[in-house]
């Protein structure tokens, strides 16, 4: 499944119109629509809005998600929405290669293991519209709050920040319009749809999680795993489904492991070998 997040229904209505989503029976305070593959939910702005959207939306999806002995094919978690750039023309599409507040006191890093359908650049997630645009980044409201929901619930090679500059130096914010809104997101229609059909196919390569990995039978069996190191493992097997072929016992020197800290940190060195972040 893609969960999609927007902050305003003028950014979702030209995603809902492309594919035919349906508005759930189910939106429980937030205006949810979808379709066999694709959920979309509207969070309203800022970033504990799009937090809460991300918890609703997971509560949803698992109800009806088949899990075993904590194992599910994780789903894609997209943002797509307006922002101002300090120098990009508007209209740009343009992928976050790292989330942040304006202190950099939170930041998250979305990885890339597929081609990229736009530029990237710098989001950082403030609590009103960008005025002064003091750095060479793009500035939204959502992004810092939707990384940090998503993450507990994926991997960050399945979750990315879509953002179309709206506004910049030259011209202001106090131009936009639903109608504006809604126009730049469907111009970048072939955009959202190269970067869904990427992350799908990564989506497709978990699918061995929905049954109990060899992997994770022969670690457990091996070393000792605590319940907290147990979900880290069964998280990081995960993201190694995702951007691995091979087995671990393939790829890392498990008999050289002295106990289950040195496994996860083993597989998290080399999961991030295998990632390319701008």
């Amino acid at each position: 499944m893609i969960n999609i997040v927007t902050a305003l229904a003028c950014e979702a209505n030209p995603i809902i119109q492309h594919y035919h989503l349906r508005k759930s029976a189910l939106d429980g305070g937030f205006p949810v629509y979808g379709n066999e593959t694709i959920t979309l939910i509207i969070s309203g702005m800022g970033k504990y809005a799009a937090a809460s959207a991300v918890g609703y939306l997971q509560a949803m999806s698992s109800q009806a998600a088949n899990y075993v002995a904590g194992f599910a094919t994780p789903h894609c978690w997209i943002n797509v929405g307006i922002a101002g750039h300090k120098t990009m023309d508007l209209g740009t599409a343009l992928l976050a290669h790292r989330v942040r507040d304006a202190a950099a006191l939170q930041c998250f890093y979305p990885c890339f293991t597929f081609d990229l359908p736009c530029v990237t650049a710098d989001v950082i997630s403030v609590a009103q519209a960008e005025t002064t645009y003091a750095h060479e980044a793009a500035y939204d409201m959502e992004a810092l709050g939707f990384c940090a929901a998503a993450g507990r619930f994926s991997s960050f090679e399945l979750i990315h920040c879509l953002k179309i500059v709206s506004d910049n130096q030259a011209t202001s914010h106090e131009h936009i319009t639903k109608h504006v809104g809604e126009q730049l997101v469907g111009n970048q229609l072939l955009v959202i749809e190269s970067l869904i059909h990427e992350i799908e196919k990564l989506q497709r390569a978990t699918a061995p999680m929905d049954h109990i990995p060899e992997d994770y039978q022969l670690l457990t069996e091996r070393f000792r795993f605590t319940v907290t190191q147990k979900n880290q493992l069964k998280r990081l097997l995960q993201r190694w489904h995702v951007v691995e072929t091979k087995k671990i016992t393939e790829q890392l020197p498990i008999q050289d492991f002295k106990n289950a800290k040195h496994v996860l940190l083993g597989m998290e060195l080399h999961l991030r070998s295998k990632v390319f972040i701008c």
